[in-house]
């Protein structure tokens, strides 16, 4: 890779290796074993923003490109499908609920539930991490809880309060530190903003 064709394949001529219209720079197989590899696993959501930002158009009009929020949301959606496979401890992608195959062992995932909100649904697993809002701060931890009627059960590891509702209607805090059981029916409380059923 000489100063030259660097110049023509990052600045004048840069195609992106999946472009839809443009198949002259796709990947070579036995060379780009990576990218073949890895560009199917990863969640459409990832795909299609990378396909549409990356097209000649915008490649060549940095004006038309998205803003940076628009990529923030699709880093969040990520981030929301990402769980620990209970098989192998690696962190794998999950779309829903009947897409559990694990993207390093290829075994396929035991999925306790899911926190279901407005706009998303978080998969749950143990170990699994669980982040609120664009801060890298963590919100809750999914644990195994051995020999409870419950085994799998989401900590709180924030500073604060989550207040949980029963499917009778019966209000519950959960402090910090605490549990909250994956029980389908559950509605939980995050903030006075952030809610959640588990399903």
């Amino acid at each position: 890779m000489t100063e030259k064709y660097e110049k023509k394949f990052y600045g004048s001529d840069i195609l992106f290796i999946f472009d839809e219209k443009d198949n002259t720079n796709r990947p070579v197989k036995g060379v780009h074993r990576n990218v073949m590899r890895r560009w199917p696993v990863y969640p459409a959501t990832l795909r299609e923003a990378f396909v549409k930002e990356f097209t000649k158009e915008k490649l060549e009009n940095p004006a038309k490109r998205s803003i940076e929020n628009s990529w923030q949301k699709v880093i969040k959606q990520l981030r929301d499908m990402l769980v620990v496979c209970p098989n192998c401890k690696e962190e794998s992608f999950v779309q829903d609920e009947h897409d559990t195959k694990c993207m390093n062992c290829n075994k396929q995932m035991n999925i306790a539930g899911g926190l279901k909100f407005a706009d998303s649904t978080i998969w749950l697993t143990a170990g699994t991490i669980v982040y609120l809002g664009f801060n890298n701060e963590p919100t809750a931890r999914v644990v195994t809880v051995p020999g409870d009627k419950y085994p799998i059960q989401i900590q709180n590891i924030t500073t604060g309060q989550w207040m949980v509702e029963t499917p009778s209607g019966k209000l519950k805090p959960i402090d910090p530190q605490g549990f909250l059981p994956v029980k389908a029916g559950l509605k939980v409380s995050f903030n006075s903003t952030t809610k959640a059923e588990i399903i």
